[in-house]
């Protein structure tokens, strides 16, 4: 389960570095509220160390259709501790701002700015 969630989480990431890559792709995702389901944190083993990314699970409404996804905040903790307080301050069916692709709705992502 865990290496489901790693992989999960890195696909994530990997998709969210290739939407940033292209800014005019960027431009037609559109930005939508969701709601926040609930905040987990992953631990990323890396080259450089272990991280840990925090991941959001949530759900937005995307032409019509009320979709649920997961993705990773832009930030990483060194610490579990960090991490935590990070996560501890996100509640639970609180508003967050996901960007979405209108074409492929179900591919989304969480604004950073948003927490």
């Amino acid at each position: 389960m865990m290496i489901l969630l790693s992989l999960t989480v890195f696909a994530a990431t990997a998709f969210f570095m290739l939407m940033a890559s292209d800014a005019s792709q960027k431009k037609r995702w559109v930005t939508t509220q969701a709601k926040v389901l609930d905040v987990e944190i992953v631990p990323l083993a890396l080259e450089t160390g272990l991280f840990f990314q925090p991941v959001c699970r949530y759900e937005y409404i995307a032409n019509g259709n009320k979709l649920e996804a997961s993705s990773s905040f832009s930030q990483s903790f060194i610490s579990r501790k960090n991490a935590a307080s990070f996560v501890n301050s996100i509640k639970p069916l609180s508003p967050i701002e996901v960007r979405f692709d209108p074409k492929r709705p179900d591919h989304s992502v969480v604004m950073a700015t948003t927490i």
